[in-house]
């Protein structure tokens, strides 16, 4: 005899709707048991350690990121982010200044940086502009113009940087969310968590300055933060989601030398 697995009902011979609680195909023979095709690896969390966030120096984008309590702040290593904005508003301009930071507090390492957009002349000048030495120019990896999205857990895991920049999402995965998602994916699986990399995704902004592409790309990522103009000068950087600290503003004045932190406006009043 056969039996309704929800509701223990006994079914009429050939059917598999129950009729009492409507439940379709959830049926088993009365001499077997419901079993599971998965291991039973579960454990208590009481049993289960707390991790502790290892995070990286990157200077004045330290507050934004978050930190643990009584230590110094920093973005976590095994942690994908995505870094939106207008054009001009400073997303590659800032990441320098974020990455000599994590050369600085690295300096046997080097950063890897993907361009989807850019040619590494046109890199290379800004970095000059921002005054990065000779030895963070030996140790800053770039490959300009990458297309293939699949390449990039490979190379990651043969430089082993400490640090990766990938500028854009959409300049490397194009209007295609399902490759800009697995490519967030790739990210953690593949290049943050088993090689403690930190991952930098910039991306566009649409014409609400909203995060181009799926809210699905925004659940893949640890956080999410929005670098905007407030006027000429000021930017105001956001967190919009932040798994590993607080969502909240800090403010950047735009110089020849790149970002620079600011006051609040509130302050200044």
């Amino acid at each position: 005899m056969k039996k309704c697995v929800r509701c223990d009902t006994e079914l009429k011979p050939g059917k598999s709707l129950c009729h009492v609680c409507k439940a379709f195909n959830a049926v088993t023979d009365e001499h077997s048991s419901v079993t599971c095709d998965e291991d039973d690896t579960s454990t208590s969390l009481a049993e289960t350690e707390s991790a502790e966030h290892k995070r990286l120096n990157v200077g004045e984008w330290n507050p934004i990121f978050g930190k643990e309590e009584g230590k110094k702040g920093g973005i976590v290593t095994t942690s994908v982010n995505i870094l939106a904005g207008t054009p001009g508003a400073g997303k590659s301009t800032g990441v320098i200044s974020l990455i000599r930071s994590a050369l600085k507090a690295h300096p046997k390492r080097v950063v890897m940086y993907l361009s989807g957009e850019e040619l590494k002349s046109e890199v290379r000048s800004r970095a000059d502009r921002l005054g990065c030495t000779k030895d963070e120019l030996e140790r800053f990896r770039i490959i300009e113009l990458i297309k293939d999205p699949g390449n990039i857990p490979g190379i990651f895991n043969k430089w082993k940087p400490v640090i990766g920049i990938v500028d854009s999402i959409q300049g490397i995965c194009g209007k295609d969310d399902s490759v800009a998602e697995q490519l967030c994916t790739d990210a953690k699986r593949s290049i943050a968590a088993p090689l403690e990399c930190p991952m930098i995704l910039i991306s566009h902004v649409n014409k609400g300055a909203e995060v181009a592409g799926a809210m699905t790309l925004q659940h893949a990522v640890d956080g999410t933060f929005l670098l905007m103009p407030i006027d000429d000068q000021l930017r105001q950087l956001e967190a919009l989601k932040n798994r590993n600290g607080p969502t909240r503003s800090i403010y950047f004045t735009m110089t020849e030398a790149g970002l620079v932190r600011a006051r609040a406006p509130e302050e200044d009043e």
